[in-house]
Order: C-alpha cells, then sequence, then structure tokens
C-alpha cells in the first residue's frame, strides 16, 4: 500500500539499538529487569507537529523521535537508545497492522535513563 515508504525504509535505514523491560515474580514480590541489547534497522526523525498529538500526554516533548521499521516492536516494553539518550516506544496510530505494507511506525518520547525502571 505503501511502496514509497518501504523503499525509503530500505534505502535509509540505519541500526537502532534497542532493548526490552520485563517484569519477573521474585519472592512474591515484582522486580523489573533490563534485556539484552540488540540491534533493528531503521529510519529515524524527529517527530513533527502533525505526529506528536499521537504521543501520551505528558511526552509530547521536542525531544521525540518517529522510527519507520520493519521489525515489530512492543510498544511500552521497548526501549531505544540512539545516541547515548534512551526513548520509551510508543505506538502512532494503527501503523503495525500488517494492511500497511509490511512497516512499523512508532513514536519514542525521550526519558531519563533512570525511570526505565521505575515506569
Amino acid at each position: 500500500m505503501f511502496p514509497q515508504v518501504r523503499s525509503i525504509i530500505s534505502l535509509f535505514q540505519q541500526e537502532l539499538t534497542v532493548f526490552y523491560v520485563s517484569t519477573i515474580t521474585v519472592d512474591g514480590r515484582a522486580v523489573k529487569t533490563l534485556g539484552d541489547d540488540y540491534t533493528i534497522k531503521g529510519v529515524i526523525q524527529p517527530v513533527t507537529p502533525e505526529t506528536i498529538v499521537y504521543m501520551p500526554e505528558g511526552e509530547k516533548t521536542d525531544g521525540a523521535k518517529l522510527v519507520h521499521s520493519f521489525a515489530e516492536l512492543t510498544p511500552g516494553a521497548s526501549y531505544l537508545r540512539y545516541n547515548g539518550i534512551v526513548y520509551r516506544v510508543n505506538p502512532a496510530g494503527k501503523w503495525g497492522e500488517s494492511s500497511n505494507g509490511g512497516f512499523y511506525r512508532y513514536i519514542c518520547a525521550e526519558i531519563n535513563e533512570r525511570s526505565v525502571m521505575n515506569a
């Protein structure tokens, strides 16, 4: 459906570092653990004013990034590390469906790295 976007992703993609945060139970308590870093390929760019409206309240910052990738990420549990800054992966509309031509679109809000474990 969006062949031009698929071509642009293929042409301009770069390696992006992603990690997951999961919650496990230890002695009856919920404990968050950081997963290992791994890389995906995608295109990263600043969000536009038209795109920022899709971000959750409280995360609408100028430092947010828009990511297009062929890799499927889990919004809310996935984090992106780019140029030393950590971003929480949020969905942007309904772009993650297979009817969109096989790519995914995410809005990533800049967050404090310490808040990853407290979220």
